[in-house]
């Protein structure tokens, strides 16, 4: 069966923007739109769409005459981020608490088992994958279509730094705390998620202030990033 341009744009996207988050297309490198298309194996227009959002979330930046340009990481402006996402990620924590169905919850409880499977292994990939997997799944339950355009921008911006900076430890620490959020989720318990969202924030703002100070304690051996 033959895919929609939709549904073209929707993988292209996916595939691109997973080769700028694991750095195999890293910060400040030029490439054309040709090239591009080549590497994920999808035709140009499929691939210019994408290209189009991805520019929206800040992860490209396109240079009329000079092809495209991999944004490059600014660890202030990630601090800047995170402190909108930690106002925006309350309001969606609170919706999804009192909003989530039935059906949703139960696969909140699915996510939280896949999770803690995942912290136990330290699988860092599979954990990046379950935390896309959360976010998605608490824009469903919030059912706000407001924050979906307002947080994802963000997020895109959060997966890369992460990826690119992320520590042995992290898959543990920050894993455990995605847990939390989402047995508090399921209980319908506003205060713990609350309390969660807020500790996930202070600990991505520690971690992003981490890299800022090359001489300070760091917050956990970096993992050699997959190539």
């Amino acid at each position: 069966m033959k895919k929609s341009n939709d549904s073209l744009a929707d993988q292209a996207y996916r595939d691109i923007e997973e080769l700028i988050l694991t750095a195999k297309l890293a910060p400040g490198t030029w490439i054309a739109e040709t090239a591009i298309a080549e590497r994920v194996g999808l035709g140009r227009t499929p691939v210019r769409e994408a290209i189009q959002r991805l520019a929206y979330h800040g992860l490209v930046e396109i240079v009329p005459g000079r092809s495209l340009r991999i944004s490059e990481i600014d660890v202030r402006e990630q601090l800047l981020i995170i402190e909108l996402r930690r106002e925006i990620e309350l309001l969606l924590v609170r919706r999804a608490v009192r909003l989530a169905l039935p059906a949703e919850r139960a696969e909140l409880t699915a996510l939280a088992a896949a999770m803690q499977e995942c912290v136990a292994g330290g699988d860092s990939v599979k954990f990046f994958r379950l935390d896309l997997d959360l976010k998605l799944l608490l824009l469903r339950c919030a059912k706000h279509r407001f924050i979906d355009g307002a947080i994802k921008p963000l997020w895109s911006a959060s997966r890369r730094f992460s990826r690119i900076y992320n520590t042995s430890d992290h898959v543990a620490i920050f894993g455990g705390m995605l847990v939390r959020l989402m047995k508090a989720v399921v209980s319908a318990n506003e205060t713990e998620a609350l309390q969660a969202t807020v500790e996930r924030m202070d600990y991505l703002d520690r971690f992003a202030r981490s890299t800022l100070e090359p001489s300070s304690p760091k917050m956990g051996k970096r993992a050699t990033a997959s190539r």
